[in-house]
């Protein structure tokens, strides 16, 4: 999500209603995942992620071309390496959006970022059975919390708006990355991660009514905590 227009001088802080303006990302330290689904600053189109078979705890790549669950054909490793990687920046959004919460001291705004969090939550949900079903093993929770949180860092100076501005505007590329993974999903896994693009759609839905000033703009996500995971 790095821009290259230099930001304003007259910044406001997080949890202010500062208006719309660029956002500058650091360079992401060596390690560090530099997508984060959905809805983190650690995310790029590209979705580069070079998780290593030791971090992720699951076999090589190699070894994990395995046939599905339910004996069909063997499964593309690059779709399980992507199935993994998507459930654990879930994890790290909810420790994103909840460290901005806690650094947000307005009523509204924060409330907001709590949900934000427990829409990322209930949006890894919807793969856990996919990944019991594969073997995959996902890195300790706590730790991708506080990689998620450690990410929240560089944002908490945004304005309001501009947060909200960027997450209208760069967020929607991101759709293209989940919709990818559908494709390379055997068919009977595709329901549960056309259920995990929605969050992303309406994540967006989100942004856009609170920039029109929606006074129901959480409805999306609200929404989306009805959907069941066994859906």
């Amino acid at each position: 999500m790095t821009r290259d227009v230099a930001r304003s001088a007259d910044r406001t802080s997080f949890g202010t209603t500062g208006m719309p303006g660029a956002l500058r990302n650091p360079p992401m330290p060596s390690g560090e995942p530099s997508r984060m689904l959905s809805s983190t600053p650690f995310q790029s189109s590209s979705g580069e992620c070079r998780l290593s078979e030791r971090a992720t705890g699951t076999d090589t790549m190699d070894e994990r071309t395995r046939g599905s669950p339910d004996g069909g054909a063997r499964i593309d490793p690059e779709y399980l390496r992507l199935l993994l990687l998507y459930y654990e920046e879930e994890i790290m959004g909810q420790g994103y959006f909840d460290a901005l919460a806690s650094a947000n001291a307005d009523p509204d705004q924060h409330a907001k970022l709590v949900l934000l969090g427990q829409v990322e939550r209930h949006a890894a949900n919807m793969v856990v059975a996919l990944l019991g079903a594969y073997g995959l093993r996902p890195r300790d929770e706590a730790g991708l919390l506080s990689q998620g949180a450690a990410g929240a860092d560089r944002h908490k100076n945004l304005g309001w708006v501009e947060f909200i501005h960027d997450m209208a505007t760069s967020y929607p590329r991101f759709i293209i990355e989940f919709e990818n993974l559908e494709r390379l999903a055997p068919d009977a896994d595709r329901p549960a991660l056309k259920r995990l693009t929605l969050h992303e759609v309406l994540t967006i839905d989100f942004a856009e009514r609170e920039l029109a000033r929606d006074p129901d703009s959480t409805q999306p996500l609200l929404s989306y905590l009805h959907v069941s995971p066994d859906a």
